[in-house]
């Protein structure tokens, strides 16, 4: 989106996630013959609304910050298995190309303690 959404136009979004989460729960519950072309749509509105919304720009931020989740994990699960063994954060960083201060950032943000 590459215009500015008003307050006025979160909090309508915001009302409208609920709307159609509500509306999504009864689909699933009261139809006898499940749609799942009624079910995507229904996500789709509802992925819009959340955008949208108060949360819209904390939560793009947050999944633009998940790219690169898979090499924390794969580092603190190195970190998990050669506990024992002294290691740096630099050489850390260095493996998952990243800068130290970048991988100590994405670290504490996806394990909620630092590298150390």
């Amino acid at each position: 989106m590459s215009e500015q959404l008003s307050e006025q136009e979160m909090t309508l979004s915001d009302s409208e996630v609920l709307q159609s989460v509500s509306r999504l729960f009864s689909v699933m519950n009261h139809q006898t013959v499940p749609s799942e072309f009624i079910r995507k749509n229904i996500m789709q509105e509802i992925t819009y609304y959340v955008l949208c919304g108060s949360c819209g720009k904390q939560f793009i931020q947050s999944i633009a910050g998940i790219g690169q989740a898979e090499k924390i994990y794969q580092a603190n699960s190195w970190i998990k298995k050669n506990f024992h063994n002294s290691f740096a954060v630099e050489d850390l960083a260095k493996r998952q190309n990243m800068s130290v201060s970048l991988f100590h950032q994405k670290f504490k943000s996806a394990v909620g303690m630092g590298p150390q």
